[in-house]
């Protein structure tokens, strides 16, 4: 059995030279495994009892997290390479128009058209990704999509753990309103912009104009004078 506290391996301190005063190093840093995590370290040897609690008890921790995620205005999604989607929250139901009563979700990449592509450098590389892109589909939504891979243990070697390592979380942020106020705020200071370049050339305008009129209005007074 392993024991309850895993300590981090540091390397023998060199020896002090002589006549020199030892220097305090900080705490060992460790973690200490949960009561949930060392039962399932010795499942096999766990009765039907125990295990009938161990089920309940992990039900218990699915429901709670599933109520916890959805709650979140952010779409959630654990996705394999392939665009598979072994998870999505209800706000991720909501955003890619996807319904329970369905059946299985269809990959990502159908309900996304286009997606593989923009993705393909992070997914075939194991790195994190932030895009803007534009849904159709239930309605049009301008969104913020984060990509960031699942990290599977060091030393793991089990299918288990490479499987693992080779799915993503996937958040969607709808930043449609945002998209809109922001082009509302540049198209009013584009309408802005014209109207003061309007009234600048009226401005330069109206100089000469009036400067012209004043001297007609001499010429017609001279005009007058020698008619009369």
């Amino acid at each position: 059995a392993s024991p309850p506290w895993h300590l981090r391996a540091s390397r023998p301190s060199p020896p002090l030279p002589k006549g020199a005063a030892p220097v305090s190093h900080p705490a060992v840093a460790v973690t200490k495994p949960s009561s949930l995590e060392r039962m399932l370290e010795r499942i096999d040897t766990l009765d039907a009892a125990t295990l009938a609690s161990l089920a309940q008890r992990l039900g218990r921790e699915r429901g709670l997290f599933e109520r916890v995620f959805n709650v979140l205005q952010e779409g959630v999604l654990v996705v394999d390479a392939d665009g598979g989607i072994a998870y999505a929250n209800s706000a991720a139901h909501r955003l890619l128009g996807l319904r329970a009563s369905d059946g299985p979700a269809p990959a990502l990449w159908r309900l996304v058209p286009g997606l593989r592509g923009l993705l393909a450098p992070a997914l075939e590389s194991g790195t994190g990704l932030t895009r803007e892109i534009e849904l159709s589909y239930p309605e049009p939504r301008a969104v913020r999509l984060y990509l960031v891979p699942f990290a599977a243990p060091v030393a793991a070697l089990d299918l288990a753990s490479v499987v693992e390592a080779r799915r993503f979380a996937v958040v969607l942020t709808d930043i449609t309103r945002d998209k809109l106020d922001t082009d509302q705020r540049i198209e009013s200071e584009r309408v802005a912009s014209i109207v003061l370049l309007a009234a600048g050339v009226a401005h330069e305008l109206g100089n000469p104009l009036n400067s012209l009129t004043i001297h007609l209005q001499v010429v017609e007074r001279k005009l007058r004078k020698l008619r009369g």
